[in-house]
């Protein structure tokens, strides 16, 4: 996307409360290529969980799959995650979309979501 390295530069700047509340940068290898990578993702918190939805279509996610060791810049600073994925049931995926983002998704919205989406969680400090 074009406003990534936008994001990415105001979270790493002293303006990151701007939108360090919705949005973390997410650092992973690459399971093939092993190179590191970085995008930002605009994130749910629930005590020391994090998750998120992108869509299938985009495959970087299945770098995370697995309990994968990532790092988090996270509110000005960097925190170990590891992270797992959700991609099925879509039944389950719907779930945790309408979790995640309600009360704005309806049951349907989440529903017609679901099998275009995966849902990403990132335990902090676990890896």
């Amino acid at each position: 996307m074009w406003y990534n390295p936008l994001v990415s530069a105001i979270l790493r700047s002293p303006l990151h409360p701007l939108m360090s509340g919705a949005y973390v940068i997410v650092t992973f290898t690459g399971r093939r290529s092993g190179a590191m990578y970085s995008t930002p993702v605009q994130y749910r918190r629930e005590g020391d969980t994090l998750a998120f939805v992108t869509r299938r279509s985009r495959l970087w996610w299945r770098n995370l799959q697995g309990g994968a060791p990532v790092t988090l810049w996270l509110e000005g600073r960097s925190v170990a995650a590891a992270a797992e994925v959700l991609t099925d049931p879509d039944e389950a995926v719907a779930a945790e979309i309408r979790r995640i983002y309600a009360p704005l998704f309806t049951a349907e919205r989440a529903a017609a979501l679901a099998p275009e989406s995966v849902v990403v969680t990132l335990a902090l400090g676990r890896f």
